[in-house]
């Protein structure tokens, strides 16, 4: 037993003997670099000694070299490294038998953290209350949106602005901080222009906005005959395209300049055309009212008339109901059914229409 409590002991003491001198052979390394660090320092070869002192802190951390290293960071101008060097030195476990030199060194990190709190530039990108899709990038360095508004912390000098809208570069510019600036850099106007497109709800734009769209349409027609020609009223259809350009006054109210051009078949020629301002309210979901104020024009043939019978150009009107039935993004589909008709010139002895389009079409916000 006491042979097996010898045994432990000399293993302890070996053990504790190895580890010593490794602590000792730290020791001394980090005593060389720190020596050859401070001889770099006072030549002026900051980036150098910067090497030295990382390697002497990294062999044994200590109060001393946490502030030759940070001093050479600040006399870089680099003093977001200086700061966080100094805070990493100034927060070392505080040794039973410290020397007094270290403590000194304790109270100059102290006082070197709180003069380069208010020596390091900030810099506040400004982008408005309202959401954005805006992309910042400082010094190639993405700029995460939550830091939007918030001072960012930098070092004196020169950087480069980047800003981009999707993959439209929307400024670029170099900002420059000087020490204990604060510098608020206004990009507003471009964050609220820069706003995501979201899919409407039941056909409806969701701001104010122009508004595009086309459909196929299919129109079919009671034409009266005019009063001279003693047949019946004729009957047929005509098929072609409306398009329209416009805005969106609010999300439940469009105005629009619409146009409409329809034929009819080879052997029995027809057409109808109209273009005109159009009023498009939004009933319910997903019901929407049209209401189209045009002037038009008609042409089709009728038995016992010589050629092909075409009216004036005359006011007509139209109205449309509207159901939207498939949305993407800022588009939708909608299916729509109206009734129209072309006020004749009676005393041109032009022949009123009475149409009704059937419309398929798509309209973007």
């Amino acid at each position: 037993m006491k042979f097996l409590l010898r045994s432990i002991s000399f293993l302890l003491f070996c053990g504790g003997s190895v580890a010593h001198a490794d602590e000792l052979a730290s020791r001394e390394t980090a005593r060389a670099l720190y020596t050859e660090a401070t001889r770099l320092a006072s030549d002026g070869a900051m980036r150098e000694a910067i090497a030295k002192f990382e390697g002497a802190y990294a062999a044994t951390p200590t109060p001393i070299i946490g502030l030759g290293w940070a001093n050479a960071h600040e006399a870089l101008g680099e003093l977001i490294e200086a700061r966080d060097r100094a805070l990493s030195a100034s927060r070392l476990p505080q040794q039973r038998a410290e020397t007094p030199r270290s403590a000194a060194a304790r109270k100059q990190l102290e006082k070197l953290l709180g003069d380069l709190m208010t020596r390091m530039p900030r810099m506040t990108l400004r982008v408005g209350s309202g959401e954005t899709e805006l992309a910042v990038a400082l010094a190639g360095e993405p700029i995460n949106t939550a830091l939007f508004g918030q001072p960012l912390f930098r070092n004196p000098g020169s950087y480069e602005l980047v800003a981009t809208c999707g993959k439209a570069q929307v400024r670029r510019s170099a900002i420059e901080v000087k020490p204990s600036e604060h510098r608020e850099v206004d990009l507003s106007g471009l964050a609220a222009a820069c706003t995501k497109k979201v899919a409407p709800t039941n056909g409806r734009p969701v701001s104010e906005g122009f508004i595009a769209g086309g459909a196929f349409t299919w129109a079919p027609y009671i034409a009266l005959p005019p009063g001279d020609i003693p047949t019946s009223s004729k009957f047929s259809a005509t098929a072609g395209l409306t398009a329209e350009l416009g805005y969106a006054i609010s999300p439940t109210f469009l105005l629009l300049l619409r146009g409409l051009v329809s034929f009819g078949p080879q052997g029995n020629p027809s057409y109808l055309a109209s273009v005109g301002p159009t009023l498009m309210f939004h009933l319910s979901d997903p019901l929407w009212v049209s209401l189209s104020f045009h002037a038009a024009r008609a042409q089709t043939e009728f038995t016992n008339y010589s050629g092909k019978f075409t009216s004036d150009y005359v006011f007509a009107s139209q109205a449309c109901l509207e159901v939207p039935f498939a949305e993407r993004d800022n588009t939708y589909w909608y299916a729509g059914v109206g009734a129209g008709f072309i006020f004749a010139n009676m005393i041109a002895k032009d022949t009123p229409f009475l149409f009704m389009p059937i419309s398929l079409g798509v309209r973007t916000f």
